[in-house]
């Protein structure tokens, strides 16, 4: 299996449309402080980042190397197995784009590669800037460092999940990535799809069915705030926290879950044997 990363940027490759903009869920807070300011929301509708990833760089005079770093083109590996080419992320409205993500699949899954922003300012160490030429690798407070990982799974239901830092990699808040990771990679490698099992609106529900091993679920909060959602499934079932292993109580059909912000949960479920629904994957 190859992973194919042509994005050759530190930070991710930028549009070519307003590159230095600021991408702000609520922009009007910005007003005055920062030019130019784009709303998510228009970040999202106008596929920003599907369209940097696939169209030509423009000419820098000051370096040129953008003719070494053709952009992305998905639809070649669209029907190609053994490599991948990677979809690059790092802000929320760059796996919000559920389009864009599916344009990257391949019969074997999608390859998804965060890259962490890099503060390089060498073009304007004489603009004032504030830190000037440092690299600056950060990111969101407790569990929202989680966010765009979770928003990816919910949009884009990735198989490969990789990183991409400019210098020793390091998590800030390793709690809430060890139980995002132990909960992804407790997931069947195979496509998912989503499901309504009359969750809250704002959480997401993945199946994952399986013709020996019962059906698998991945459910995903990408928002902001703490939400308990009840999961009506489509049979009397035995419902087991992926993770851990542990039994879950139910109510004949129905299980519920609290959920912190910017989580995913993995269940395994096996229906009782009258009322299966397994399919092969």
């Amino acid at each position: 299996m190859v992973l194919y990363t042509s994005d050759a940027t530190e930070s991710g490759r930028h549009s070519n449309h307003q590159r230095e903009a600021l991408i702000a869920e609520e922009p009007d807070i910005w007003e005055g402080r920062y030019e130019p300011v784009i709303p998510l929301r228009d970040a999202i509708a106008n596929r920003r980042q599907f369209h940097a990833m696939t169209e030509f760089r423009q000419h820098d005079p000051r370096w040129e190397w953008n003719h070494a770093d053709p952009p992305s083109d998905p639809w070649n590996y669209r029907d190609h197995e053994g490599a991948l080419l990677t979809y690059s992320f790092n802000r929320r409205y760059t796996v919000a784009d559920a389009a864009a993500l599916a344009a990257f699949r391949t019969p074997d899954g999608l390859a998804m590669i965060r890259h962490y922003c890099l503060n390089e300012d060498a073009m304007s160490d004489a603009d004032g800037r504030v830190l000037g030429y440092f690299v600056s690798d950060v990111e969101p407070a407790g569990p929202y460092c989680m966010l765009t990982e979770v928003t990816a799974m919910a949009n884009g239901d990735p198989r490969f999940l990789g990183y991409l830092s400019a210098h020793n990699f390091n998590r800030g808040f390793p709690a809430y990535v060890r139980a995002f990771n132990q909960a992804f990679l407790a997931l069947p490698a195979i496509e998912s799809e989503v499901v309504d099992l009359g969750q809250d609106p704002t959480v997401t529900v993945r199946a994952y069915p399986t013709q020996q091993h019962g059906t698998w679920y991945a459910v995903i909060n990408p928002g902001y705030h703490s939400v308990t959602t009840k999961l009506q499934l489509p049979a009397s079932a035995t419902v087991f926290d992926a993770t851990t292993g542990a039994q879950l109580a139910t109510d004949t059909d129905t299980v519920e879950l609290e959920l912190r912000p910017c989580e995913l949960r993995s269940l395994r479920v096996n229906f009782q044997p009258s009322k299966a629904q397994e399919t092969a994957p």
